[in-house]
């Protein structure tokens, strides 16, 4: 089984992940961002299959905007991944 993160995303978002706010990060908490991986499955070096989907495993960590912890917002992480599965205002 092979896990590849689809060349080009990961960089994009790893420049997109650094934030401009000089407080940003500061309450330490912080989630992956999801990017499109190439998994192929190989039985003696023949694809067997190959697919393509989203995880956080392989993204830029980022920190969480400082605005959304203020308790005015709920937010729902995947406990598997890290990623952040939803934000509402409460």
């Amino acid at each position: 089984l092979r896990v590849e993160p689809e060349k080009g995303l990961v960089s994009k978002y790893t420049e997109l992940a650094p934030s401009q706010t000089p407080d940003a990060g500061e309450s330490k908490v912080f989630y992956r961002l999801p990017v499109t991986v190439n998994i192929t499955l190989a039985y003696e070096l023949k694809a067997i299959a190959t697919a393509r989907t989203i995880m956080s495993q392989f993204g830029q960590i980022a920190p969480i905007p400082e605005e959304l912890l203020t308790g005015e917002y709920a937010i729902e992480f995947h406990p598997e991944t890290g990623a952040v599965k939803s934000i509402r205002k409460k």
